[in-house]
């Protein structure tokens, strides 16, 4: 048996003991006092009755004290565990209690929890709180039958933790997915490096965050999938499986990759000007790739384009997760929500501009370009709104002050792709820029 309450702004864990193990228990009396008579031993009749008779005197107090230790294990069988968030202290209490339980309260502070780990193993599963030393903290067990109801422990425990629900190590996905551990969280789920039994390589596997996410989470992942899908070129990740799962989750397989994203990279400063132009080549070489197929990024950004072994010359483009198919006879159309990384928007996004042209795209590249060559964003503000409006109307620090060695051409670049303009208004900048530049992409 295992039920669970959320009333009252706590989860309420009750587990009693399955029906096997009530039968066994009640059964174990007679099974003690037929073996303490099998162990006689002896097949002569005198012999067995001489047993019996001195059996017969451990018969009743072997009987009494195994039922008194089966009366006992089924009272332990039944607990409760309750968890609540305490926003006064910032913490977590869990209670236990039930019969043959001593009550017990211990309280835990959000920074002791690391995680929320979802076990499972051929007959069982089990929700489990893993402390920052190592500890593992079992908040209910069952079994695979009582699956519905874990998936709910473990929805609303991660609600009050505000953390996910991660995978144990080797828990299949739709039967060919095996998941080795989290390599990373983002914001619509996280990505697990795993195993494809079928083609016994390792991928990336992002597993959706929740059953039910919102409407726009749901429609920004399953975009992403259509659009990875349909898409295939050596610059951009590959496509290897999706589903969902019984719960009602959402995932999608791509192709593992090892080294770094450009962002680590340029956390240790501006790259080399070789460098600097294989990252402008090979992301180039994937946008064109994008927009071919009528798809437009909207997100680039260091983080979403990776360094394989962490070379400059072999970058892979990631994450097509606000990405928007762009047919010949239509435009896409943007919510009044501003979509996107600030520092690497496109100034029709930074102004909710309804009407999403490939060439923002590009002017995400120029921002790029302008930080690999220079070390720095070119519109980098403390604030949201300042980065903003610095978009809308300020021109970056001109590159060939900041690093005089960067050919001219290279400067003429960033200008068409309206980064380093050298004068006039950035409002007459880019208003004019990305008419003209609208009209060729």
């Amino acid at each position: 048996m295992l039920e669970v309450d959320t009333s009252a702004g706590k989860v309420t864990v009750s587990q009693g003991p399955t029906t096997g193990y009530k039968v066994l228990a009640c059964a174990a009396p007679v099974i003690a006092v037929a073996a303490l008579l099998v162990a006689s031993g002896s097949r002569d009749d005198e012999a067995i009755e001489a047993s019996v008779g001195d059996l017969g005197r451990w018969a009743g107090p072997v009987y009494w004290m195994c039922a008194l230790g089966v009366v006992l294990a089924l009272l332990r069988g039944w607990r409760r565990t309750a968890c609540q968030f305490d926003s006064a202290a910032h913490a977590l209490v869990i209670e236990r209690s039930g019969p043959g339980w001593p009550a017990r309260t211990r309280r835990l502070s959000l920074s002791a929890v690391s995680a929320v780990i979802d076990r499972r193993w051929r007959r069982g599963r089990s929700i489990e709180l893993i402390l920052t030393d190592g500890e593992a903290l079992a908040i209910a067990r069952g079994r695979r039958s009582h699956s519905s109801v874990l998936d709910a422990i473990a929805r609303h425990v991660g609600a009050l933790l505000g953390k996910p629900i991660q995978l144990d190590r080797g828990v299949l996905i739709a039967d060919r997915f095996e998941i080795d551990r989290v390599v990373a969280r983002g914001g619509m789920g996280l990505v697990y490096r795993a195993l494809d039994l079928t083609s016994r390589r390792t991928v990336a596997l992002k597993l959706a965050l929740d059953a039910e996410p919102d409407p726009v989470s749901a429609g920004r992942f399953e975009r992403e999938i259509e659009v990875l899908a349909d898409l295939e070129h050596p610059r951009i990740a590959r496509h290897v499986g999706h589903g969902r799962l019984a719960d009602g989750r959402s995932f999608l397989a791509m192709q593992w990759l090892d080294g770094e994203d450009l962002a680590c990279a340029l956390s240790r400063g501006r790259l080399s000007l070789e460098d600097s132009l294989h990252v402008m080549r090979g992301a180039a070489e994937a946008v064109a790739a994008v927009h071919a197929r009528g798809v437009i990024h909207r997100d680039l950004k260091p983080s979403n384009l990776f360094l394989r072994d962490r070379s400059a010359a072999d970058l892979v483009l990631l994450d097509f997760g606000v990405a928007r198919r762009l047919t010949r006879h239509s435009r896409v159309t943007a919510s009044t929500a501003i979509l996107g990384t600030p520092h690497y928007m496109a100034p029709e996004q930074a102004s909710s501009v309804r009407d999403i042209r490939p060439a923002a795209d590009v002017f995400s590249l120029g921002c790029i370009f302008y930080e690999c060559l220079t070390g720095r964003h070119p519109f980098d503000a403390p604030q949201l709104f300042g980065v903003l409006g610095r978009i809308l109307f300020d021109n970056p620090e001109p590159v060939a002050v900041l690093r005089p060695e960067v050919p001219v051409a290279w400067l003429e670049l960033l200008s068409r792709m309206r980064i380093d303009c050298s004068s006039g208004s950035r409002r007459r900048a880019w208003g004019a820029s990305w008419s003209s530049s609208s009209s060729r992409v």
